[in-house]
């Protein structure tokens, strides 16, 4: 196997716990950081980082948001950022035009 397909391997592996994680730290039951680093040794080292990252983001995030606002969409973004892979999506976009609208109604 090649070393390019080894990493993108590494990297969707990476990209699948995160957003594992951020899920989970959304619906409350996400463990201590360190817990689920033990669920996946191949890639802590990696992934410790991006976690930490993961949170100061959320808690950055509950200072600019209404507590209890957080949704998958901001989610799935918390995520993507902290994984280097800031990429919003058409759709994405008209979600957050949505919501917005929402809220100022």
């Amino acid at each position: 196997m090649s070393n390019i397909h080894q990493q993108e391997q590494v990297e969707e592996r990476l990209a699948e716990l995160m957003s594992e994680y951020v899920d989970r730290e959304a619906d409350g039951t996400a463990p201590p950081v360190e817990e689920f680093l033990a669920s996946c040794p191949d890639v802590a080292a990696e992934l410790r980082p991006l976690l930490h990252t993961s949170a100061r983001l959320s808690r950055a995030a509950q200072t600019i948001r209404p507590v209890g606002s957080a949704d998958a969409a901001f989610n799935k973004i918390q995520a993507k950022m902290a994984t280097g892979s800031m990429t919003l999506s058409v759709e994405g976009k008209k979600r957050t035009k949505k919501q917005k609208k929402a809220r100022e109604a």
